[in-house]
């Protein structure tokens, strides 16, 4: 059990007993207050825990900057965040046949506190005309970021599957990857019957693999709670900052679609407060890959251009993306790294929505010279970016230019093209086609620039 490694991991298993809060990032399971049925597993009594849930839109690094304030505020000791999913195997009972027991909650049952994000950031229209799938709205965000970076399609894919590839080579080094083959550039981007094509130009094998059996736990305390309980210094590691930047812009909003304010304002935010000047004194980094946009906006925002150095797990497609809590185990894997090298920093980054919230956390084996809290950029990055956000026109009909699209496919197979579009009437709209032919169309070349008709019932006609 995770939590049982992290207190074994610690040097002083014995901390463990002396939690008082768990923190859970809400995951695909039923459970309603996942802490409470986690207490007594590590030798605690459930009536003695406050229990934690971070609700899905909340970044991952706040529920850890959550746990480490409520700490340095001295208003507790001991705390301890556990993530897991089991979707690997309730997919191979599923095709089995096979019923599945879980453990069930009563009615009423409670978490103490629930982190609950303000907005996850999706507006009605793209819930009307489904932008809401995560591949296709991160493929939708992907082309986007390709044309303002003045990428052709080749060469994006190029770069994607050079970075994928190298990925996949550290995910193969580590036990407890999920995949741990190693893959060419082509083998990764080119589409085939075990790498269907998920929505252009993602395939399987570019998105984040969630249907895992892994789980993770961070064991945190107090710096004096630590040295009474007999932690060895050498298995100490220190969060030296936390950002996060929550707000919260629907895709069709964005001024610039393949741009995320969000992930500048929080790594800015978090490399200021821990004492360092730029990101290259980061010497160990772990980006949210999710999707490849999302690294591309971050490495970008770091100033890393490379294909090495991304990732201390292998990243989400093969190190595996358990929903909602990867991040604890790339907090992890960072901890173990950064205990070789005192001296060092390291990075680990949070995504949320679609490309929507971005959190930074910076750690360290060495203490910081002074205590630092976490800190909440998004009113600073809305009070920068709010004027710029696109109006959206939802009843649209008529001529407009696409500035963003993806072809869905199901089953390996295209389905249904998605445009992004700027209407002449100054606002946003979206529109989808199902029509055979012309989703077979926008597989070839570029149509970003392109005038489309958008019809009334919400699908569009290629051409003017």
């Amino acid at each position: 059990m995770a939590a049982h490694a992290a207190g074994s991991d610690s040097g002083a298993p014995a901390l463990l007993s002396q939690t008082r809060m768990i923190s859970v990032p809400e995951g695909t399971w039923p459970y309603r207050d996942p802490g409470r049925l986690l207490a007594p597993l590590i030798g605690v009594d459930p009536a003695e825990i406050h229990t934690v849930l971070g609700a899905v839109g909340v970044t991952q690094e706040a529920v850890i900057a959550h746990l480490w304030d409520r700490i340095g505020r001295g208003e507790l000791d001991v705390g301890l965040i556990v993530g897991g999913e089991a979707r690997a195997r309730a997919a191979a009972a599923k095709s089995a046949g096979v019923a599945l027991e879980e453990r069930e909650q009563p009615e009423g049952c409670v978490p103490d506190e629930t982190l609950s994000p303000h907005s996850l950031g999706i507006a009605d229209l793209e819930l009307v005309r489904n932008i809401v799938t995560p591949t296709v709205a991160y493929a939708v965000m992907d082309q986007a970021r390709r044309h303002l970076l003045g990428r052709t399609p080749d060469q994006q894919r190029g770069l994607t599957g050079t970075r994928y590839a190298a990925m996949s080579q550290v995910a193969a080094l580590r036990r407890e990857s999920w995949d741990r083959r190693t893959y060419t550039p082509a083998e990764i981007v080119e589409a085939g019957p075990d790498n269907r094509m998920v929505a252009w130009p993602y395939t399987k094998r570019l998105c984040s693999q969630w249907n895992v059996d892994q789980s993770a736990a961070l064991l945190m305390c107090s710096y004096a709670t630590a040295l009474a309980a007999g932690v060895p210094p050498e298995r100490m590691v220190f969060p030296r900052s936390s950002a996060v930047s929550d707000h919260a812009v629907p895709v069709l909003q964005r001024p610039s679609i393949g741009e995320s304010p969000n992930a500048d304002a929080a790594l800015r935010a978090a490399f200021a407060a821990a004492g360092l000047a730029a990101s290259d004194e980061c010497s160990v980094v772990d980006l949210y890959s999710c999707f490849p946009v999302a690294l591309d906006v971050l490495a970008s925002t770091l100033g890393r251009s490379d294909a090495d150095g991304l990732t201390v797990t292998g990243g989400m497609s093969f190190a595996g993306g358990p929903l909602n809590n990867y991040v604890l185990g790339a907090v992890a894997a960072l901890a173990r790294l950064l205990r070789g090298d005192p001296n060092a920093f390291g990075l680990s980054t949070s995504v949320s929505g679609f490309l929507t919230k971005v959190g930074a956390g910076i750690w360290s084996a060495s203490p910081p010279p002074s205590l630092v809290r976490p800190l909440d950029v998004t009113e600073q990055t809305r009070a920068a970016t709010e004027a710029d956000e696109r109006p959206i026109d939802d009843a649209y009909v008529g001529d407009a230019e696409v500035v963003a699209w993806t072809v869905e496919h199901l089953g390996g197979a295209p389905h249904r093209a998605v445009v992004v579009l700027d209407a002449p009437t100054g606002g946003r709209t979206m529109a989808s086609s199902g029509d055979p032919e012309i989703c077979s169309a926008m597989l070839e070349g570029e149509w970003i620039g392109a005038s489309v008709g958008v019809r009334s019932d919400g699908s569009f006609r290629l051409g003017g």
